[in-house]
């Protein structure tokens, strides 16, 4: 079976004049294939609608920038600009919404130099990748990073205050900034945690509260801001 005519490029030749109906075809193919793997990626997870959007367009907005420059000796540096909007997921801990924005971006790339037919082949594998990864690891996979802020006073042993709380709680957490506050008179104690259930019980913040006095909590998705 002779599959050349599928997985060459419909853009071919270095003069070819990007028609409007080639544009149209590879910006609806990337448009599909994009929405797939929002589509994939809101499986069994929570983000921003916006990023849903964001996520489902960006193989066109890439793809378009291919199109225009793919024959300019500028090419390499305007597509290797193209990675770096992942800047705006690229909060630690968010590694599958960074890995998505990485394939919406690869998409675009293969939409703009022409092979639809491998757009589309990556996508299924990255779309089948995604739901083999949940199916098999569970809430390994789906269950998200967070971080924990917590403030305790001086006289309070920072290196192993909470163990028994986090292992009753906690699949997995680890210390990953010391700081002091208010004239050294408290330590700022930053964990990045994954909970066992997926969710934050009510219960284990109840405890960290008590243990530190009441001091101020913070959870979040994202790290908080280290600086000193």
């Amino acid at each position: 079976m002779d599959l050349s005519n599928i997985t060459s490029s419909i853009l071919t030749g270095v003069e070819t004049v990007v028609t409007p109906e080639k544009y149209i075809i590879c910006a609806v193919t990337s448009l599909i294939c994009g929405i797939l793997v929002s589509l994939c990626h809101s499986f069994k997870n929570r983000a921003n609608l916006s990023f849903y959007g964001t996520l489902a367009f960006l193989p066109v907005i890439v793809m378009t920038i291919v199109m225009v420059v793919s024959r300019n000796i500028g090419a390499g540096v305007a597509i290797a600009g193209t990675f770096t909007l992942v800047r705006f997921r690229s909060a630690p801990g968010d590694a599958r919404a960074i890995g998505n924005v990485f394939s919406s971006s690869a998409i675009g790339i293969l939409c703009g130099l022409g092979f639809l037919f491998y757009a589309g082949l990556f996508t299924l594998i990255v779309c089948l990748f995604e739901l083999f990864m949940f199916f098999a690891l569970g809430n390994i996979y789906s269950n998200p990073e967070r971080y924990l802020r917590v403030t305790i006073p001086e006289n309070l042993d920072y290196d192993d205050v909470f163990d028994d709380i986090f292992d009753e709680y906690l699949k997995r957490y680890e210390l990953i900034r010391i700081k002091s506050v208010n004239m050294g008179s408290l330590f700022e104690l930053t964990y990045s945690i994954t909970s066992k259930s997926g969710k934050i019980p009510k219960d284990f913040i109840d405890a960290v509260r008590t243990r530190n006095g009441n001091l101020s909590i913070m959870v979040s998705r994202e790290i908080p801001e280290l600086t000193l």
